[in-house]
């Protein structure tokens, strides 16, 4: 039952928390003004430690965070996430404009068995992960945020629905470990 109700509670429509985890000040603050609307508690803090402190006091609705914190790895801070929150931890997106390296592909995959665990590489990626994890209204979104989204969908048909992004994870979690 507590399942549920923490299914029921995520798609009910209400004002839904983000926290964004970043070191940098400006990255943070370009974040911000990214994913912000009305629709959106954004919550940011700049470190793994303090993000715990949050996730340990307050419900919240999903996570990013950026690959490089200057207190712990954020992959490691991922981990300490799903010790401290259970199954039930918030969705979880890891934010770098770089690309993964294998060890750390193999390391997301791992935590994604316990929770939601994703990946962006591009703020634009980050906004469609945010609004399709977090189920915001696209009537809710700015018009640049709008605009954004579509040219993301554009560029890969496939993030057009939940349904898509459910088989697009699955084909990837499915291509990797074959390859493995």
């Amino acid at each position: 039952m507590v399942a549920f109700g923490a299914i029921q509670h995520s798609i009910e429509p209400r004002v839904k928390k983000l926290l964004v985890v970043t070191a940098d000040e400006v990255r943070r603050a370009s974040l911000r003004d990214l994913l912000g609307g009305p629709d959106l508690e954004l919550v940011d803090v700049a470190s793994g430690g303090e993000a715990l402190v949050v996730i340990k006091g307050q419900y919240l609705d999903g996570i990013v965070i950026d690959l490089r914190l200057s207190d712990i790895p954020a992959l490691q801070l991922v981990e300490e996430i799903q010790k401290e929150v259970g199954p039930e931890a918030p969705p979880t997106i890891i934010y770098s404009k770089r690309m993964l390296a294998e060890n750390e592909l193999k390391e997301l995959k791992r935590l994604a068995t316990a929770s939601l665990v994703k990946y962006a590489q591009s703020e634009d990626r980050l906004l469609d992960e945010t609004a399709l994890l977090l189920h915001r209204a696209e009537a809710e979104l700015s018009e640049h945020q709008r605009h954004i989204l579509e040219e993301v969908r554009r560029a890969n048909p496939l993030s057009l629905d939940g349904a898509s992004w459910w088989w697009t994870t699955m084909f990837v979690t499915f291509s990797r470990s074959a390859a493995s």
